[in-house]
């Protein structure tokens, strides 16, 4: 405990950031069943790591921690984030499931990821259990082609909001009626956001 604190000081002196001090003295906690836990994710997560044989975390733990023991990583609803109205949201789970398998077995030990899923025919799920993000994005870039998405092509959102419903989409379908036609420029919508407020 009292390295904790030495090295918080020292860190202080040197000109590290205060979340950076903080998470060296925090490294040393808890140090028994009542005592102070860290307030901080990043103090927590460095407190923690050596101290622990299950973690249960967010995108959080992909982040570039090291977890020394770390072996065994459970993705829990999967294909969850990979169908909806983002297009890149594909893209960014291969992203994140590729961090998360570097997690894993740093130490030199077999490490396995599960994912749990309700479609075990997802591409983006296959293609990160053959570890071949490669198949996945060039599938990707001849789908975004066929269906004129970036990167071959640029979308423009129009954001119409109000308390009103039926008076904004009542609104949003005047102002498309106005546009001028342009050639290869498709209008689509209105739609309602994904996640009204």
């Amino acid at each position: 405990e009292l390295q904790g604190v030495m090295g918080k000081y020292f860190a202080i002196e040197q000109g590290f950031e205060t979340d950076v001090s903080l998470a060296i003295s925090d490294h040393y906690l808890p140090t028994g069943v009542n005592s102070e836990v860290p307030k901080k994710p990043i103090s927590v997560a460095v407190s923690l790591i050596d101290k622990i044989d299950i973690l249960v975390g967010t995108q959080l733990l992909s982040k570039g921690f090291h977890f020394p023991k770390l072996n065994c990583i459970v993705v829990v609803d999967g294909d969850f984030s990979s169908h909806g109205y983002d297009l890149r949201s594909a893209e960014k789970n291969i992203q994140l499931y590729h961090q998360l398998a570097g997690r894993a077995g740093r130490e030199g030990n077999t490490s396995t990821i599960y994912f749990q899923t309700y479609t075990h025919d997802d591409e983006v799920l296959l293609n990160v259990s053959k570890n071949d993000p490669h198949a996945f994005l060039q599938k990707e870039l001849l789908l975004r082609k066929e269906k004129k998405l970036p990167p071959f092509y640029r979308l423009i959102s129009l954001i119409i909001s109000g308390k009103n419903e039926p008076l904004i989409m009542k609104f949003a379908i005047s102002v498309k009626s106005k546009l001028p036609k342009i050639n290869e420029v498709n209008v689509l919508g209105p739609v309602l956001a994904p996640i009204t407020k």
